[in-house]
């Protein structure tokens, strides 16, 4: 699999009716089992992450109410906190690249899958970087956190800096 690979899906852009990015949801994902004796990407999350993305869900789901696309990390901490989070969301599209991504390397998989509202579910540094990029401010998400911003920048064109602004802030409960 590619570092853009998408679980069940094609190399070409994925059709939407939802057009360009509207709203964005950046979602780190809820607290992991620091103590896993595993890889990485095999980490599940705590009793009390669970905890947090099931809370979060409902929050998102009383501010969010429609999402277009949710596109997940592979790591199984990424799938948990997406699936208690989004129990009535779309189905999550699994992307390898947002693992250990950059905030650009983030960029270049909005600007191919990201439509419409969209939810990502992802890790830090680079979620924080992303947030802190497009809105001009230092955002830092702990984990189970997440950010609703409104994307500013023309329809066109390639995501840009300093092209959102932060609806919603929502710290981990």
């Amino acid at each position: 699999m590619s570092s853009d690979s998408v679980s069940g899906a094609s190399d070409a852009r994925p059709e939407s009716s939802g057009g360009p990015i509207r709203r964005l949801v950046i979602l780190r994902h809820a607290a992991a089992d620091y103590h896993f004796d595993g890889p990485d990407r095999e980490r599940p999350l705590t009793q009390d992450g669970e905890h947090t993305a099931l809370a979060r869900g409902r929050q998102l789901g009383q501010k969010v109410p429609a999402v277009d696309r949710l596109l997940v990390s592979p790591a199984v901490r990424t799938r948990q906190t997406a699936t208690m989070a989004m129990p009535d969301g779309p189905d999550p599209q699994i992307v390898e690249s947002i693992y250990e991504a950059t905030a650009g390397d983030l960029i270049t998989v909005l600007e191919r899958f990201g439509t419409g509202c969209t939810v990502l579910v992802g890790h830090n540094p680079g979620l924080s970087d992303l947030a802190s990029l497009l809105t001009g401010r230092p955002q830092a998400l702990a984990p189970g956190d997440a950010l609703i911003l409104s994307m500013t920048q023309p329809q066109e064109g390639p995501l840009q800096p300093l092209s959102a602004e932060v609806l919603e802030n929502l710290t981990a409960v």
